[in-house]
């Protein structure tokens, strides 16, 4: 316990220790009165002194942050503190934001450190006995303290509470302390002070990170004195903001008067004016109705109008210390009228308002969705029964005539329910109350609430609320959506997020955000306009009509299916024999086109129109897209095609119907604006007519083209995309309906029902068909006793944190657009009182494995999987005697995103067989799922695989548990962790690169295995050396495993065939201690028929240790055409993926193998793929000739790998110490040279040759690979990438590239003629770039000869660069980089602390040229170029020396 303790100095306190619980721990909770020890004992009776009455009565919250209102203070950090806090830091030093998923209240901690010095100043007027109270943390901590101190003066004189501070750490074992609530009661005079400062300020100075979070101010009311209105100042300060181009920002628009002072907003239209109206958001600031401003939505409003195609408004309004509710609703009103009464001048729709709020602002929001043009003095009827007047809730600020409806909500975790006991005891809402707290007057708190005026006409609503919320508990968000519903709201999209706090983070905050566009889109933008909305209704206008025709309903549009396309692709004219059919590169789902004029690029999109046709439709096609590579806005153009007898997977330019636009029919144009590092924009063109003029086609056919063949790039989204993210293309086909006419209910069918998918001690996980509606159903909603949980599309839902051993009621409902809701599907449950428990399984067995092993579905880690490439394999799982058998539980490996199909069998006797299932995974989770089966007796139960529904042929599965028949029925199967292993305990890192040990001493290269034995010639096993159709495989198999450890397997000259394989996937499985060796590197020839087989190889070595495979070329059969198209699949590719795959098994690695005077040939993917291995060593190889340069893994020479993203230092399968020496690449067939990545280290690439490789001829290839040396190579012609690459983009998960790991050495290499010498990007750190040749690049435009975009800590030392006249070359380059525009822009940021000194830079065009970069030093160089020696672009700081 004392190592949770403080060091404390330099001050006397009197401490009372109590303890509460924090994550499980007992902490120390100090109150005590705290002072300097040079303050007179005169101020502890200061209050007597002055004769101020004694505080007495409850203690009250005076003030309180937790620092996690997105509005103020963000959700990623980096957010500088602004008033009410002052930052009194030395040099400009501000304390920031930090998120961390472990704060005390998500997401945000401050950050204490630099100079830092944080002020809140306090107004105690009327309170006495005063306590502060926060959190202390620290992590990394070396040294360093932060003083908590209070003024009583203003800030003139300091009194130090604390002085937070660890013991000292060091570098290599530093300290730290988790989350500690501290509490201290101020002096005495502190009591009715109205010059009370609290500060946070860094002490000694800091080399640790230490935070505070969850400030609070708590004190007792003195008697006869009123209170201060508001215990800290109002915010004021803002910063100068500049609107991005496109956008012409209307900052301080005055719209009317509120409280006798005029109200402002700010408004942003578009610079070129939309020929239409356009839709609007309204952004409302939150900050607890007490602090907050429109201007810290500048940004966020602007972006409205470039990306979102809204006019964006940002509301002020009178907080609380200046007036109490319904202020706040009046002048938000205002602001509603105001742009009504304005349309015209900004060219808005006064019809298509929508309002966004989160925390104060939602509640805000939410206050105009339900209060449109409410009357007052109107009768409401609380929830308590008691009818009472609606308050003056329009003010009188302005536009009176003028509607303040809006016409649709979202609503982000606003507090919205001021009866219950948190409202009570929350100063925020005692303020907006005037001073009195909720539950004592709670007519006056339910009529600030949103839910008392909620109404059926009320606009639609979205709600989101995090259940992890400190500061607004989700069960508002929960009595507010109940309310709604209740009241008949017709829409109503509520979800309660687990795990996010008061702001959304990652992943949640992204997902969130799309919906709530979408929602707004649909319910706003899209929204069909047949009465406008400008001025209020007259509500004294009781005319019956008599004598008049019956008024007509407006029409509004209701979507009644979406369709994806039957089959979309590009055509490129300057590829026009290939196939695009899912990509035009490495991204699936992403077709980039652009056209100039001779070369084109088209889209194609099909859709199948069978049964799709009432009368009435209007039909628009939907299109994703965003600019591509220059960002440049971009005109496309939709045709409509009337040949439809075309297929994705065969067209091509050369076949296909239309090459020439003026053949079709224009239907309509678009503007891409979307940016090209964010989201694409969904695109509209109204397709009807051209869809009505061929109702019996029974197929409609588009194609998007650039027509004007400016050249610029732009991204079109498939239907192979995401759908999330990146949108499919859909034709949306739309009734026009008469509002309020469709009253038909979703139905289900008959005999659905709700199941209880999976269920356990604490959750239960739902599963239900779909339901069927006259026109759509829109959505399922989901309840627990009656309480909504969710409303969402998918048919399946996870509900967690029951209890354990309860009854529970669930129920499903759908409702269609209309507002319909279904009747219910219900079911009972009573979670489990233990977790279920499997039968142990004696043993395991599986027909063969890739390297992940049979005994990893036992071992209760979805992490690990037993995997095996070919169909019918099988795993087969011993109970060690027959037991009673009645479900088995599955998980598999990619489960959510594909199925697997399967056949379960059971036996008695491991002989007789029979199958109890046949079948296939659900395709939507990676956790275990339940499949019931026959009740048997068995002691055996196999499962084999026969591929995926994503066409690979593995079968991955993680766990697998085998259960006795439930009690009372039912499958409930086990929810298994997923748990990354950590290193073995003692564990020490590699401090150097290349081959050395973890102490930096060198590791010696194995000598190549030594024949002690016989030489086993194949031929005396019956291999033929004719090249004929004869399978020499089984012969030279044989000969193999008929080998004893020291003995050789010998292939004369000649041409061995290899036409079978044990598994299907590989020819040749290599022996450990027997070696493999041919008369003559050009003589002896295996040649392989493995043809497009996943995970295929010639020669593996799985676990194996102490080979020499020698002389001899090892190729294919295949025979189609190369490409060196590397942006394309190569469609006539084959070969087998790999030629040697030396490999692990399991935890064993391969070990000890030396590859030696081989010719490696027509492969697919890697020629020589070594993997969670070590000291393997090639030597004296040629590789050539790749089937395939596309991406995606094609056209590697050697690939030396390890896990993706995981670390295996310290484990026996680490990839370290593998040499490539003395070899050749030849290209061009050839898309790398040599490949290191997947975290591999220490691995050694030296004295190799590389000539005329596709892309970078040496890769490490951005997976986190470090400390490799990569020296003496030879590369020459390299004209698209770079002779050595380190970081990378693209990928796809678990695989995506970034940054390449630290401390990478590259050095003593010569490259020739090669558009980038040395590149590193991403962010990768600590390269050293040393005493190599770069030179002779003449021909290659805007090349360079060490290029680093965002490479912290690089050093460029001691190089040769000569001779490089090509145009725009530089010898050094360095500049921003934008990151991985597919990936988040991952990698994105300047060159940092870059280190070039004592280079020879002579005969370039150019010299070092500075484009970006923070602390660069640059030292001892020799510079002599033609055009520029130097150049230092503005902002970019250099230290000259």
């Amino acid at each position: 316990m004392k190592d949770l303790f403080k060091t404390w100095t330099k001050r006397a306190v009197l401490v009372a220790i109590s303890f509460i619980l924090i994550s499980g721990i007992a902490i120390p909770v100090h109150e005590a009165w705290a002072m300097e020890d040079d303050i007179p004992h005169s101020v502890i009776n200061a209050a007597q002194e002055e004769n101020i009455p004694e505080p007495g009565g409850p203690e009250l919250e005076i003030y309180a942050e937790n620092f996690d209102d997105p509005d103020n203070f963000g959700s990623t950090g980096g957010i500088a503190l602004k008033a009410p806090w002052r930052q009194d830091g030395a040099g400009g030093s501000k304390a920031k934001t930090s998120s961390s998923t472990t704060a005390p209240s998500q997401p945000n901690m401050i950050k204490i450190d630099g100079t830092d010095a944080l002020a809140l100043p306090l107004d105690l007027t009327g309170y006495g006995n005063i306590r502060l109270s926060y959190y202390t943390r620290a992590s990394s901590y070396i040294s360093g303290s932060v003083i908590i101190e209070w003024s009583k003066d203003g800030g003139i004189s300091w009194s130090t509470l604390e002085t937070f501070q660890l013991p000292p750490g060091t570098p290599d074992v530093k300290n730290k302390e988790g989350n500690t609530l501290k509490s201290w009661t101020l002096g005495a005079e502190a009591n009715n002070n109205s010059t009370v400062n609290i500060r946070f300020r860094t002490g000694d100075v800091m080399q640790a990170n230490m935070y505070i979070d969850n400030v609070a101010i708590y004190g007792q009311a003195i008697p006869g004195i009123t209170p201060a209105p508001s215990p800290v100042p109002p915010g004021g300060e803002n910063t100068e903001f500049t609107p991005p181009q496109g956008v012409t920002l209307y900052e301080d628009v005055e719209i009317g008067m509120a409280g006798g002072r005029a109200m402002y907003s700010s408004i942003a239209v578009p610079e070129t004016a939309a020929a239409e109206p356009m839709p609007v958001m309204i952004y409302i600031h939150g900050g607890g109705w007490n602090h907050g401003d429109r201007k810290q939505a500048l940004n966020s409003i602007c972006n409205y109008v470039l990306k979102r195609g809204y006019i964006g408004v940002s509301l002020d309004y009178r907080l609380t210390p200046e007036a109490p509710f319904p202020a706040q609703i009046q002048d938000v009103k205002l602001a509603i009228r105001y742009l009504r009464a304005h349309a015209a001048q900004y060219n808005l729709d006064p019809s298509r308002i929508g309002v966004w709020g989160s925390s104060a602002g939602g509640h805000l929001a939410a206050l105009l969705g339900t209060t449109g043009d409410l009357v007052t003095g109107d009768p409401v009827v609380l929830d308590t029964g008691v009818t009472v007047e609606i308050p003056d809730l329009e003010g009188s600020g302005g536009w009176p005539e003028y509607s303040d409806k809006v016409q649709a909500v979202a609503d982000w975790y606003g507090p919205a329910d001021f009866t219950t006991t948190f409202a009570n005891n929350y100063s925020s809402v005692t303020a907006l109350l005037g001073g009195h707290r909720a539950l004592d007057v709670p007519e006056q708190a339910r009529l600030a609430m949103p839910g008392t005026y909620a109404s059926p006409d009320d606009p639609p609503f979205w709600i989101r609320h995090g259940d992890a919320d400190a500061t607004i508990p989700y069960t508002d968000s929960v009595t507010f959506a109940e309310q709604l519903q209740s009241a008949g709201v017709p829409m109503v999209n509520v979800k309660i997020v687990p795990g996010q706090g008061h702001g959304f983070t990652g992943t949640a905050s992204e997902n969130a955000n799309g919906e709530a566009w979408a929602f707004l889109d649909e319910h706003v933008k899209n929204r069909i306009v047949t009465e406008p909305i400008i001025f209020k209704s007259n509500p004294e206008d009781t005319s019956s009509g008599e004598g008049e025709d019956e008024e007509e309903r407006p029409l509004m549009e209701k979507v009644i299916a979406g369709k994806l396309p039957s089959d979309d692709a590009a055509i490129d004219s300057s590829k026009p024999d290939l196939n695009f059919n899912q990509a035009t590169g490495s991204s699936t789902g992403l077709l980039s086109i652009s056209s100039t004029s001779s070369t084109k690029k088209y889209v194609y999109f099909k859709f199948d129109m069978t049964g799709n046709e009432p009368e009435g439709d209007r039909y628009r096609l939907r299109i994703a897209a965003k600019k591509g590579t220059s960002n440049i806005d971009t005109e496309l153009s939709l045709y409509g095609l009337n040949a439809t007898d075309w297929s994705e997977s065969s067209l091509t330019w050369s076949n296909a119907p239309v090459q020439s636009l003026s053949e079709s029919s224009l239907l309509g144009k678009f503007q891409v604006t979307a940016d090209r590092n964010g989201s694409p924009a969904v695109y509209e063109v109204d397709v009807t007519d051209y869809v009505k003029s061929r109702p019996d086609a029974g197929q409609v056919a588009f194609l998007l083209a650039d027509a004007g063949s400016t050249g610029v790039s732009v991204n079109v989204y498939t239907k192979e995309a995401n759908g999330t993210s990146n949108p499919r293309p859909q034709l949306s086909v739309i009734a026009l309906i008469e509002e309020g006419s469709d009253a038909q209910s979703p139905e289900w069918e008959q005999g659905a029902e709700l199941e209880i998918r999976n269920w356990g001690t604490d959750f239960a996980e739902l599963r239900w068909p779909a339901a069927s509606d006259d026109t759509a159903v829109s959505a399922y909603r989901i309840y627990r006793d009656g309480v909504l949980l969710s409303e969402q599309g998918e048919q399946s839902f996870r509900d967690s944190g029951l209890a354990a051993e309860m009854p529970y009621t669930f129920q499903v409902r759908a409702i269609d657009e209309a507002g319909n809701i279904s009747s219910a599907l219900s079911t009972d449950m009573t979670t489990l009182a233990v977790p279920v428990s499997s039968l142990p399984v004696a043993s395991v067995s599986a027909s063969g494995s890739d390297g992940n092993l049979a005994t990893n579905t036992l071992d209760n880690n979805s992490y690990t999987r037993w995997s095996v490439a070919g169909e019918g394999q099988w795993i087969t799982f011993d109970l060690g005697q027959a037991q009673p058998v009645g479900y088995v539980g599955i998980g598999f490996y990619k489960g959510d995103i594909r199925k697997t199909f399967f056949e379960m069998e059971s036996s008695v006797d491991g002989n007789h067989w029979t199958q109890v299932y046949g079948g296939e995974s659900s395709g939507d989770t990676t956790e275990m799922q339940a499949f019931d089966i026959p009740d048997t007796s068995a002691r055996y139960v196999r499962i084999t695989g026969y591929g995926n529904s994503d066409s690979s042929i593995y079968t991955s599965l993680s766990d697998v548990h085998l259960y006795a028949p439930f009690a009372g029925g039912g499958t409930p199967v086990a929810l298994i962790p997923y748990i990354v292993p950590q290193p073995p305990e003692g564990t020490i890192p590699f401090i150097a690169p290349g081959l050395t040990e973890t102490d930096g001493t060198p590791h010696a290269v194995h000598a190549p295995h030594a024949v002690t034995g016989r030489t086993i010639d194949v031929r005396d096993y019956g291999a033929d050396p004719a090249d004929n159709v004869s399978d020499d495989r089984p012969a030279i198999q044989a000969a193999i495993d008929e080998a004893s450890v020291g003995d050789e397997v010998f292939l004369p000259n000649g041409v061995y065939n290899l036409l079978s394989g044990p598994d299907r996937t590989t020819n040749l499985m290599l022996k450990s201690g027997v070696n493999l060796r041919g008369e003559s590197s050009g003589g002896t020839v295996l040649k392989t028929s493995l043809d497009q087989v996943t995970g295929s190889a010639v020669l593996k070595a799985s676990a194996q240790h102490s080979i020499l495979v020698s002389n001899m070329t090892i190729t294919s059969s295949w025979s189609g055409s190369y490409t060196t198209d590397h942006q394309s699949n190569n469609p006539s590719a084959g070969g087998p993926d790999s030629i040697i795959h030396i490999a692990n098994y399991g935890e064993a690695p391969s070990y000890d193998i030396t590859i030696d005077g081989v010719i490696v040939e027509k492969f697919k993917r890697m020629a020589i793929r070594i993997e969670h291995s070590r000291d393997v060593v090639v030597k004296h190889a040629t590789f050539r000739n790749a089937t395939d340069l596309g991406p995606g893994g094609s056209g590697y020479g050697i690939s030396i790998q390890g896990t993706a993203k995981t670390d295996r230092l310290g484990f026996d399968n680490d990839t370290i110490w593998n040499v490539v020496e003395d070899s050749t690449f030849e290209g061009p067939y050839l898309r790398h040279g040599a490949l290191i990545q997947f975290v591999a280290h220490n691995n050694v690439l030296r004295g190799n040759t590389f000539n005329g490789t596709k892309l970078d001829a040496i890769d490490l290839h951005g997976e986190l690979e470090y400390l490799n040396e990569i020296s003496g190579n030879v590369i020459m012609d390299v004209l698209t990438g770079a002779g050595i690459g380190l970081g990378n983009t693209g990928g796809s998960a678990p695989s995506n590239h970034s940054k390449s790991g630290k401390g990478n050495y590259i050095h003593d290499n010569t490259i020739t003629n090669s558009r980038i010498g040395i590149s590193v990007t991403m962010g990768t750190t600590d390269t050293l770039i040393e005493d190599n040749l770069i030179e002779n690049t003449t021909m290659i435009a805007e090349a360079a000869g060490i290029k680093v975009l965002n490479g912290p800590g690089t050093v460029i030392r001691g190089n040769v660069i000569r001779n490089n006249t090509a145009s725009g070359y530089w010898g050094v380059r360095l500049e921003g980089d934008k990151g991985d525009a597919g990936a988040g822009n991952v990698g994105e940021g300047d060159p940092e602390n870059v280190w070039i000194e004592h280079n020879l830079i002579e005969g370039n065009t150019n010299g070092i040229g500075l484009f970006a970069g923070v602390g660069i030093l640059m030292k001892a160089n020799i510079l002599n170029n033609v055009n520029e020696d130097y150049y230092k672009a503005a902002g970019v700081t250099v230290t000259e020396l």
